[in-house]
């Protein structure tokens, strides 16, 4: 059983090693080398949730998959491998709620020769016995960055968020479902250069907006309904680098190679949540 005195119990069984005046503090609990230096891949995505009670890790390579970690404890407690034909695997974790999701891209077309692209999205409840409580495909096709989508928890893990650019299609599309799976909304937004994947995707804490960023413009997205409140475009045309989302999905920041942008989004006429943010 995965649970919050689980992850406590391992942290205080650990041995405190005692430090001499003015030593420097060595923060580092344990580590796991890469088994395969010479495999070009994508870097392994993590995530900590439930204040800290688990840890969930996206591994690439040949041992594309998930492992799972009670606290900060080194030996995974629950894991799972995909297969060599999964090229990307990002997780995300609920601050507040023992659930963790992932998003997974997989080479679906039975022809090894050729390639189709599926991006699903998996969801693990990890109170008592941990399971993937189901799995979907929302989009498949091709991309020209493997690496172009990820996913979204918020801090109560009611609400769980995917996304993927369709190149073919020229749209980042973006999917919201429920803890229990049902659809929430889905929205394709068109690509302002198809050339460019889209920099990120943030959620606000109760999962009610959604701050996405690609290439040169920002959009705030509505959860509910899938509609773009509001959006902007760099004043020099310069693409984005980074993004910040306050929690409470009232201010946005963006900065591009030369430009910072701060929106303030209090100004948006935007209904509040139906339920309340989790502290």
């Amino acid at each position: 059983m995965l649970t919050r005195l689980t992850a406590a119990l391992l942290l205080l069984a650990a041995p405190a090693a005692a430090l001499p005046q003015g030593a420097p503090i060595e923060p580092l609990r344990w580590e796991v080398p890469y088994s395969y230096p010479d495999f070009i891949g994508t870097p392994w995505s993590v995530a900590v949730g439930d204040h800290g009670a688990f840890t969930i890790v996206g591994r690439a390579g040949p041992e594309a998959g998930l492992d799972l970690h009670a606290g900060g404890s080194a030996q995974p407690l629950w894991m799972e491998r995909f297969g060599t034909r999964s090229y990307v695997i990002r997780v995300a974790a609920a601050d507040h709620a023992p659930v963790a999701a992932a998003f997974t891209l997989m080479d679906v077309d039975p022809d090894p020769a050729s390639s189709l692209l599926e991006a699903r999205l998996r969801l693990f409840e990890l109170e008592g016995s941990i399971s993937e409580s189901w799995s979907q495909a929302f989009a498949t096709g091709s991309s020209w960055y493997w690496d172009a989508g990820g996913v979204a928890l918020s801090d109560d893990g009611a609400v769980v968020v995917g996304w993927w650019d369709l190149f073919d299609l020229g749209v980042t599309r973006v999917v919201a479902l429920r803890r229990d799976g049902s659809l929430i909304s889905q929205s394709d937004l068109p690509m302002k250069n198809s050339g460019y994947k889209t920099a990120g995707l943030l959620l606000s804490d109760d999962g009610m907006r959604a701050l996405v960023s690609e290439n040169t413009v920002i959009r705030l997205l509505d959860i509910p309904t899938g509609a773009v409140l509001a959006s902007h475009s760099t004043q020099k045309g310069i693409p984005l680098t980074s993004i910040a989302f306050s929690g409470d999905g009232r201010r946005a920041v963006a900065a591009s190679w030369d430009e910072l942008v701060v929106l303030e989004l209090s100004l948006i006429h935007i209904s509040e949540p139906t339920r309340p943010r989790l502290v």
